[in-house]
């Protein structure tokens, strides 16, 4: 049995990896152990005494069996020989009877008795099997050795380790300490999507997660309001039906490049959401489709198509498509849209993902609006560099035709009227294929403060960069410190000496 359990554990695949090592050391070093239980509850041991030959019902084992089989049996049924049998009183112990779950629930009884078409048949091996990391020896590990032993196969391929849900401060929850989490609370007071979303959002293998108190409250809101901002790009669509666009109709071939570029991120987070769903990392899945809907759906594609009416029809197709890849994440919303907005019929029950869409679309002209994204964003963090009211309308000196090509959408983002002019004598900024500028001391109302605030951002940020550098240089620090947090601590150092040398140029730029 230990030979078999120890096969079985090598074909598993265990997420994360560690636990097949784990797996194999307690499968090497199993003891027996007792099976039987003197409680009410339970499986009846599948064990008889025949009262006749065997009054004070002996236990025999599989060794002394042999030849007393008219005093003693095991099997599931009462022999069907002379005698008064009567059954063991004891039940099966709580984790023996669990290691069979995969066989007793697929009805492997009827398919060792030849009855063709069972469960067992179909099903096993099952693909995934989840399970909290204190069960994992009990349960997980028993189940590979008696799914081997008895049907000669692993019982599933997977095998996940969920995050423990903690409290606020990292507790265990409990009954006795009073802090868990309601869930019909959570539901009443942000939604089942955002209560599920936020979960999900902490769903990495064998990592734990705090989800309580105000810490779940934060995680949840944000979830809600990733939820209102679904509904209000539907809403957006909705009004331009009201308008009179056929959103229905079919696309035209040609793309824009704003709709090649989100064309093209929504290509890449799919290939991203197949990674991380193959490696059962949801929080990465979560956390890349969200991004992608707030961040380059609602945020870039959805304000561009206020300036260009010609992509609404692909733009309501794609959103459609984007509705299907939510509904595992955020099923009932999902749904009520599919439904309402979209008028189709049950969403999880007669809809299969359509992956060949968009392939007539060509993609090649994305990088185009891709600059232009990144040139609103330049203008911003001039915006923030320099503390210009966002609500202040700037004017920004360029004769590049690619920005200007732009000027309504870079108006409604940025704030920012185009003039077809070139300037150099005020700031001037020259990135690859085009250059801009803007006469930045036009909208600071006092310079000398503005420079005053600069040189307390520097002292503040060398601050962190000695703090930062020494920590980085202390041999102790990188020996016990993890990957994750030396690769983030490197990550900030490298930002902090960008910020510092953004404000040096700044007081160099406002001091002209």
């Amino acid at each position: 049995m230990q030979e078999l359990g120890l096969e079985g554990a090598k074909k598993v695949n265990f997420f994360t990896k560690d636990f097949q090592q784990q797996g194999i050391n307690f499968i090497e070093n199993i003891h027996d152990w007792c099976i039987s239980r003197n409680l009410t509850w339970g499986h009846k041991m599948p064990v008889w005494y025949n009262l006749d030959s065997n009054p004070n019902k002996k236990f025999y084992t599989p060794d002394t069996i042999k030849g007393n089989e008219d005093k003693f049996v095991i099997q599931a049924d009462k022999p069907s020989r002379g005698g008064n049998w009567i059954r063991e009183e004891k039940i099966l112990d709580t984790w023996f009877s669990s290691s069979l779950w995969p066989l007793t629930t697929l009805n492997f009884h009827d398919y060792v008795n030849g009855i063709k078409d069972t469960d067992f048949e179909t099903y096993y091996p099952t693909q995934v099997m989840t399970t909290a990391k204190e069960i994992f020896y009990l349960w997980i590990c028993r189940m590979i050795v008696l799914g081997m032993y008895f049907a000669d196969d692993i019982p599933f391929q997977n095998v996940v380790i969920t995050p423990t849900i903690l409290d606020e401060k990292g507790k265990k929850m409990s009954k006795s300490l009073g802090n868990g989490l309601k869930p019909s609370d959570a539901i009443d007071k942000y939604s089942s999507d955002s209560l599920r979303m936020g979960i999900l959002s902490g769903m990495i293998p064998n990592r734990n997660m705090k989800f309580g108190g105000s810490v779940a409250d934060t995680i949840m809101e944000k979830y809600r309001n990733f939820g209102n901002k679904v509904w209000n790009i539907a809403k957006f669509f909705e009004y331009q039906q009201d308008q009179g666009v056929d959103l229905n109709q079919e696309v035209g071939a040609e793309l824009s490049s704003a709709s090649q570029w989100i064309l093209s991120r929504y290509k890449s987070v799919e290939s991203q959401l197949e990674d991380h769903l193959q490696d059962y990392e949801l929080a990465h899945s979560i956390n890349a489709i969200t991004h992608f809907t707030w961040d380059d759906f609602a945020g870039w594609y959805i304000e561009y198509l206020k300036t260009d009416k010609s992509q609404l029809v692909f733009a309501h197709k794609l959103f459609k498509q984007l509705i299907v890849t939510l509904s595992p994440f955020m099923p009932f919303e999902a749904e009520v849209l599919w439904d309402e907005f979209f008028n189709e019929k049950v969403l999880l029950a007669h809809t299969i993902k359509d992956f060949n869409w968009s392939s007539n679309f060509d993609t090649s002209d994305s990088l185009e609006f891709e600059v232009i994204a990144d040139f609103v964003s330049n203008i911003r963090s001039i915006r923030g560099l320099f503390a210009i009211d966002p609500a202040t309308k700037i004017e920004i000196f360029t004769t590049s035709d690619k920005l200007l090509k732009y000027s309504e959408f870079v108006k409604l983002l940025a704030k920012a009227d185009l003039t077809n002019e070139s300037k150099d004598d005020i700031y001037v900024v020259r990135e690859s294929g085009y250059e801009y500028s803007l006469d930045i001391k036009k909208y600071i109302k006092d310079i000398p403060l503005e420079i005053a605030r600069s040189q307390k951002k520097i002292l503040s940020l060398e601050k962190q960069l000695t703090s930062l550098e020494k920590q980085l240089s202390n041999d102790r620090f990188i020996q016990n410190a993890s990957e994750q947090i030396i690769s983030q601590k490197k990550v900030d150092l490298l930002e902090r000496e960008v910020e510092r040398d953004q404000q040096f140029s700044k007081i160099l730029f406002l001091k002209k």
